[in-house]
This record gives C-alpha cells, structure tokens and sequence, in this order.
C-alpha cells in the first residue's frame, strides 16, 4: 500500500487537548511577561536610586577637593596683607608735612613695610606688642615734597594666621562632609 500523504486528521479529543495545554502555556507566557515587567521595574527603581546616591556621593566628594584645597591656600606661609596706611596728596609744591599714624593688628608674627616717593624721613618709629600678642605701629612722617605726598605702611603676615578661624571652620566642614559621605555609603 502506497500513501500520497501522511497527514492524519485529529479527533475531536486531541484538538480540544491541545487547546487546553496552549491555553495553559498562554497563561504562563502572560505571567512570566508581568513578572518580568515587575523585576523591570524594580531594577529601573534601584538603577536610579543607585545613579543619585552616586551623584549625591560626586558631588559631595567634589566639593570636599574644593574644601581642602581651600584650606591648603589658606593653611600656608605666603603673606597677606592684613593693614596698609597710606596717604596721596599731589601736588603740594615744597609745602612741609608731618603725618602721624597709628596702626594695631591682632598678629604677633607680622612683617612691616614702609614706602614714601623720597625726601622724607620716618620720625618716632614705634612697634610694641602687647600681652594679647596685637601689635601697634606708629610714628609720623616728616618731609617737603616737589610732587605731591605719598607714604604707605603695610602691614602683613602669614595666611595661616590671618585666615585662622577660616581654616579650623574649613577643617570642621571637611570632618562633616566626609562623615556624611559615610553614612550614604552605609546606606547603599
């Protein structure tokens, strides 16, 4: 016996079996594809809490770097003027001029400067220190001058003592900064 074709109906048993097992692996397609929406989601969620605490840590760790390097300009030997004295007055032809000044700064370390346009001379110069370690400057400045009158006194120390109270309020944002960026690391 010779067959042309192989193909076999089904009975009415077989197709409504394989209905009910595709019926049955539809259900399952749609809920593995809600699950897997779900744990989408969820990560998506996590994924942007993760990228902002990241961020937040960024931007906290950016502006401890700004914070320190602060501190270490400030924390440092080059001097800052502190006060300068200074008087101009041009063009007082051979006229005779006595300048007094007085100056306090609540340094001790402290560098002085005088500068004049010549023909002048520095009469009752004084430093003192007190016992809160401030320390005064004064004297006059005696002279005629052909072109006007120009003197300056400029006081000036180291940054680290002029900015002090600056630096230890640098120092405790640091200390606060970086606890803080270990407390979101803890948390994450």
């Amino acid at each position: 016996v010779e067959l042309d074709s192989s193909k076999i109906a089904k009975t009415h048993y077989i197709q409504q079996n394989d209905q009910e097992t595709i019926k049955k692996y539809e259900g399952e397609i749609t809920g593995y594809n809600e699950r897997l929406k779900q744990t989408q989601e969820q990560h998506a969620t996590k994924l942007q809490a993760i990228e902002e605490t990241e961020k937040e840590i960024t931007d906290l760790r950016y502006k401890l770097q700004n914070l320190k390097e602060e501190k270490d300009e400030l924390n440092s030997n080059d001097p800052a003027v502190v006060k300068t004295w200074s008087f101009s007055e041009p063009w007082k032809f051979l006229r005779r001029v006595e300048l007094e000044f007085k100056m306090c700064v609540p340094y001790r370390d402290v560098s002085i400067s005088r500068w004049d346009n010549g023909k002048c001379t520095w009469e009752q110069w004084k430093e003192t220190q007190d016992e809160d370690g401030a320390t005064l400057v004064s004297g006059k400045v005696v002279g005629s001058f052909m072109r006007g009158v120009y003197v300056s006194v400029t006081i000036t120390t180291a940054k680290k003592y002029k900015y002090a109270s600056r630096i230890v309020d640098l120092m405790n944002r640091i200390d606060l900064g970086e606890k803080e960026e270990q407390n979101i690391k803890k948390i994450t």
